[in-house]
């Protein structure tokens, strides 16, 4: 049986997946968000 360990992030943004989308909702994020820790994970 396989063990598997949890991972905690503190981010304000999390992008699952990338390509065109993935980029995009981060070059989105960091225009809209500039007033926030500016942190993704």
């Amino acid at each position: 049986m396989a063990s598997h360990k949890t991972h905690y992030e503190d981010c304000d943004i999390l992008v699952v997946g990338g390509g065109m989308a993935g980029t995009g909702a981060t070059f989105e994020a960091r225009h809209w968000g500039r007033d926030k820790k500016n942190r993704l994970c």
